[in-house]
């Protein structure tokens, strides 16, 4: 049954209400109208009497059956208690409704059955519908089977919450004074109360009213942080004084970045103030150096960092006019690009004399180690392109910077002009190739090398071979 609230009224009639036997009004019911009888009261000696009372009233030749509701016995054990009482051993399914298997098996009998439910207060809402349906059944079959229910209020409340079953099924008497009482009477209106409460709609309840707390936390800091910003003072009320001390800041570091080196010293009472002299008396600064990285000469991995365009400080406004040179691009090309994929070219400045230039070409024209035969007369296999160079002396400054790598090179053709590639040695498999390129010095792997197919390389040979 639903959570109901156990009503503490007690049947109470106005004392000019003459007092009517239960039992007579119970006998008079079920000789005209064989509807199913509910006997309620507050008090179970009352209804308890009063089933008493109409049980010994029956003739000896009627068939009948008494069950006490208890909170332990379910549905089952009930309808069990109540058809083995009428008929015996007969054999019924416990699970089918009463109005089903007490009909079929009171067909063919001659004697009348009455059925006497006590504490029916505790029956679910199936067993209460399953005996009112009985009645009815067997009141259109001309059976002669009588239901009388006693139990408390609570049982006559269920009846009035479900009105629309039990409509035209049902008669409600009170055990007191045997009067009839409608379902729309005040005594069966169920009233609520937050403590009887079902678990779930408590948990419900309980959830929405936290929720409620949170959102309302939320919104007061929300506009109290919203009145603390409005407090604070817009740009247009910020003080002059503000505004001018950051353009005097501003044309301190503008004075500072010009010149090299300056000192503030303190001036006489004759000598005329000069604006970093107002500035330093009101920010409180009495000395102020700039200090000037000196620089330091350019050592080779400078220079083919330089060469290469992977230096990161390169100024163009540095270099000097006479001796800037253009120095051949470097390329880096996509690794799962083939030979014919279009690889961007970028030409950079270098500043260096024609003296380091020469001493490199002189040094490693020994070591130009240009071989296409080398990369043809490989079955298969890896390798890992470390560079490209448009021309020789930039090939010739790499191999100097890394003299201990091993290395081979070959020429190809990209945007229509020739280019020196240079790579490892061959590899016999890719794995050999990856682990060899996590063991390469870290300015190297900077650069971006990566792992290239020797059939690509192949490929790119001949295509250069090809346009000559």
């Amino acid at each position: 049954m639903s959570a109901l609230a156990q009503s503490t009224n007690t049947i109470v009639q106005p004392t000019d209400i003459t007092k009517i036997s239960a039992n007579a009004r119970i006998d008079y019911i079920l000789r005209f109208s064989k509807q199913a009888i509910l006997v309620i009261d507050e008090q179970p000696s009352q209804y308890s009497q009063v089933g008493s009372e109409f049980l010994a009233d029956l003739p000896t030749e009627q068939n009948a059956a008494f069950v006490s509701v208890s909170p332990k016995l379910n549905d089952i054990q009930l309808r069990c208690r109540i058809v083995e009482q009428l008929f015996g051993s007969n054999l019924f399914d416990p699970e089918q409704s009463l109005a089903v298997s007490v009909y079929n098996l009171a067909q063919g009998k001659t004697e009348p059955i009455s059925i006497v439910i006590e504490h029916c207060h505790l029956l679910s809402l199936q067993l209460f519908h399953e005996l009112c349906q009985l009645a009815e059944i067997a009141k259109k079959s001309k059976l002669s089977i009588n239901v009388v229910l006693l139990g408390a209020v609570s049982a006559g409340q269920l009846v009035a919450e479900h009105s629309s079953l039990f409509e035209n099924k049902i008669t409600i008497l009170s055990a007191e004074n045997g009067q009839l009482i409608p379902l729309s009477s005040k005594l069966l209106k169920v009233s609520y109360s937050l403590f009887q409460l079902s678990p779930p709609a408590k948990i419900f309840l309980s959830v929405a009213v936290v929720t409620f707390i949170l959102i309302a936390i939320v919104i007061g800091l929300y506009q109290r942080d919203v009145l603390n910003f409005s407090a604070l003072p817009t740009q247009e009320n910020m003080p002059k004084l503000t505004q001018l001390d950051s353009a005097m800041v501003n044309s301190s570091k503008a004075t500072a970045l010009a010149s090299k080196t300056f000192e503030v010293n303190n001036t006489d009472s004759n000598t005329i103030a000069s604006s970093e002299n107002i500035f330093n008396a009101l920010t409180g600064v009495t000395e102020l150096q700039a200090v000037v990285e000196q620089p330091q000469p350019a050592t080779p991995n400078d220079i083919l960092n330089a060469i290469s365009g992977s230096t990161e400080d390169q100024s163009i406004n540095a270099l000097s006019a006479s001796d800037n040179q253009v120095i051949e691009p470097i390329v880096a090309a996509d690794p799962e690009h083939n030979s014919d994929t279009a690889i961007e070219v970028q030409e950079e400045v270098l500043s260096t004399t024609p003296k380091t230039v020469e001493q490199l070409t002189n040094k490693n024209s020994e070591i130009n180690r240009i071989d296409a035969n080398y990369y043809l007369a490989q079955p298969a296999g890896y390798v890992i392109q470390y560079a490209g160079f448009r021309e020789q002396r930039g090939y010739q400054a790499f191999i100097t910077v890394n003299e201990n790598l091993p290395h081979m090179a070959y020429q190809r053709v990209l945007a229509e002009k020739p280019l020196i590639v240079v790579t490892s040695l061959t590899f016999t498999n890719r794995g050999d190739a990856e682990q060899a390129l996590t063991e390469l010095p870290e300015a190297l792997r900077a650069r971006g090398v990566w792992i290239k197919s020797v059939n690509i390389v192949k490929d790119e040979i001949n295509l250069y071979q090809s346009s000559q």
